[in-house]
């Protein structure tokens, strides 16, 4: 027995890696000690087939490791046996970094700064960083620019997908061969290679390849030309001239640009797993794998060009206590996966940059986001949110928790999204089942008004959770969503239920319930809102036909408007008409009829500031919120004032 438990423990051997005491001429007996390490990345995969389950492969700590082509994998490992990658010694996590040092600056005039000495000549970078900064290449007009849209010019006219018309566009200067980022609908921003800049009309070629069209009087803006150079830390890359430019107003401090596509390749391999590493600057996805069985634990994955994780018909993902930042597309993307979870993350500025994200229609500038089947399995947990450009956590499939995450300040260049955010798409696809969200706080899901054609309506979509088109069998449950358009959006869902969440503080509607054509039969049961907007109503039901009778039970909630507790609920099947909550409970005899208002009032916007208390005071702890408390507390003071 003692001999069979001992086969299935890990026996391998140990590789070392490191920058400043490595050698590659080293035999691989000399590598598996520390004090004979390898030296290169290259030397790595080289040896990578000759890797065996249970092998650890170590890099040392305080070492950076530069790479043009990142690890790419050629071995799995085995169930209990994994090949992991890891660090030795002290000090700071080794760097995988892809990111070359640029120097020889020749000063070309107007604080243009020029180097050739970008040796690998890749097609495109997508990351540079300036004195350790990360900074987006140039754009006309500026993003803080104040005669343009929040940094967009406005097309009066489009045509086709490929086609826009300005009238007060001029011909001069010429922006053929530059790039063009076109805001094609509130949550679409397309980029494409402008092939015909003739008068006020460009031509271009759409990257994502979708069949959005456009939406006349909305933004866009041009990038990728040296002509765009005119503000502190702007830059344009010549690939066919390997050249980079940037504007400065004195030689710059130490830059580095991309020349790695991806950092680990993972070629179909399994059961690998990766801790304690950083990993930093990619052109395209950092992290680009699939198959079965990999785990990232205590991670750092920083400027990445496109994705910082891409997987795809995967299954058994771990990732824990890692961290995302400046991410150009989405923190995570999965696509197909059966068994994704993610816990202790955090994910801080994703997808900020409109125009330097992979521009898949819809499905860019998110943190989190995970598509399966009936078999999904998807877990995101106790994770942060901060800065994402479009939803914070997008799901689709069966079998999914999503609990206890902090998320803050969404929807900062999309709209018409949720902070937490899932949707089916038909109504006669598979049916998804067992998904639950619960215990997260939700704030700020801000609305992205930047190049938008209708402002008034898109400061007002956005949600704190969003259920869309057809979502089936949710528990939405324990919540805490405050400052968004809307707090918890249901369109066109059913067979849901939402019960025991705290919704505060919104600019359009606490709970909205729209249905354009199909049963809503939706439970919501305990829930409580608190809008202190006198103009906001607590609860809003808009249909097609007057079934808000027959569309699901709605009872024993709290809703609050303290500053004018009157006419709290809208109804609209098609007309709007205002409620006071007595006198929906007449009109509505099978809703509400245990449901309750505030018994006390307020006489200014800015009370009560004890709520502010318990929300800032959270927040300035975020590094080690618990939120079970914090709800916990809100819920205590709220009842004590109401």
């Amino acid at each position: 027995m003692l001999l069979f438990f001992a086969s299935l423990k890990s026996i391998g051997n140990t590789y070392y890696f490191s920058t400043l005491d490595g050698d590659d001429s080293r035999t691989s007996t000399e590598a598996q000690n520390p004090a004979s390490p390898w030296k290169t990345i290259n030397k790595l995969n080289s040896f990578f087939a000759s890797l065996l389950p249970g092998d650890q492969v170590l890099f040392k700590r305080g070492d950076v490791f530069y790479t043009n082509t990142g690890i790419t994998c050629g071995k799995s490992g085995a169930l209990r046996n994994m090949i992991t990658f890891g660090a030795y010694g002290t000090g700071a996590k080794p760097i995988i970094t892809g990111l070359q040092d640029v120097t020889g600056w020749t000063n070309t005039g107007r604080n243009l700064w020029e180097s050739n000495i970008i040796t690998d000549g890749q097609a495109s970078a997508m990351i540079v960083t300036i004195g350790g900064v990360n900074y987006p290449m140039g754009r006309y007009p500026n993003a803080d620019d104040a005669r343009g849209n929040g940094g967009y010019l406005t097309y009066e006219s489009h045509s086709g997908i490929n086609s826009i018309t300005d009238n007060q566009l001029p011909a001069t200067p010429n922006w053929t061969g530059a790039w063009v980022v076109v805001r094609k609908d509130t949550w679409v921003i397309d980029r494409g290679y402008v092939n015909l800049h003739s008068g006020n009309t460009i031509i271009f070629t759409p990257v994502a390849g979708n069949n959005n069209k456009g939406v006349s009087g909305a933004g866009y803006f041009i990038e990728n030309d040296v002509k765009t150079l005119d503000e502190q830390g702007e830059w344009y890359y010549d690939p066919s001239a390997k050249k980079l430019t940037v504007y400065w107003r004195e030689t710059p401090p130490v830059t580095q640009i991309s020349t790695s596509k991806q950092l680990v390749t993972g070629n179909g391999r399994s059961f690998l797993t990766f801790d304690n590493l950083v990993f930093r600057g990619s052109i395209a996805r950092m992290i680009d794998i699939n198959n079965n069985h990999w785990s990232f634990t205590n991670d750092d994955l920083i400027n990445a060009g496109e994705d910082g994780i891409w997987c795809s018909d995967i299954a058994n993902l771990d990732v824990e206590n890692c961290t995302f930042t400046n991410i150009n597309n989405n923190g995570m993307t999965g696509s197909n996966v059966a068994g994704v979870t993610v816990k202790h993350c955090s994910f801080t500025n994703i997808g900020m940059y409109p125009g330097m994200s992979n521009q898949r229609s819809g499905h860019s500038c998110e943190g989190v986001r995970l598509f399966g089947d009936t078999n999904a399995n998807i877990t995101v947990n106790y994770c942060t949110f901060r800065n994402i450009g479009y939803n914070a956590i997008d799901f689709q499939g069966s079998n999914v928790l999503i609990r206890g995450n902090f998320i803050d300040s969404t929807h900062l260049i999309k709209s018409d999204g949720g902070s937490i955010y899932t949707w089916t798409s038909r109504d006669d696809i598979t049916n998804y089942t067992n998904r639950v969200i619960d215990s997260n706080l939700c704030m700020h899901a801000l609305g992205a008004l930047n190049g938008s054609a209708n402002v008034a309506n898109d400061s007002l979509i956005d949600a704190n959770i969003y259920l869309d088109d057809y979502t089936r069998n949710t528990i939405v449950t324990n919540n805490f969503c405050y400052r968004a358009a809307r707090g918890i959006y249901c369109h066109n869902a059913y067979d849901d239920s939402l019960g025991g969440n705290i919704v505060f503080d919104n600019r359009y509607a606490g709970l909205y319930f729209r249905n354009d054509g199909h049963a809503i039969n939706i439970a919501v049961k305990k829930n409580m809102v608190v809008e202190r907007n006198p103009k906001v109503v607590c609860y809003r039901y808009r249909s097609s036909s007057n079934d808000i009778a027959t569309s699901g039970n709605a009872d024993s909630n709290y809703y609050a408007r303290p500053i004018y507790d009157n006419k709290i609920i809208q109804t609209e099947f098609p007309n709007g008409i205002l409620h006071t909550l007595s006198g929906f409970q007449s009109s509505f005899t099978t809703r509400e009829q245990h449901s309750h208002n505030s018994s006390k009032r307020i006489t200014n916007l800015n009370d009560p500031s004890w709520l502010y208390n318990v929300i800032n005071s959270s927040i300035n702890k975020s590094t080690g919120i618990n939120y079970q408390k914090l709800y916990q507390e809100f819920m205590k003071v709220v009842m004590e004032a109401f």
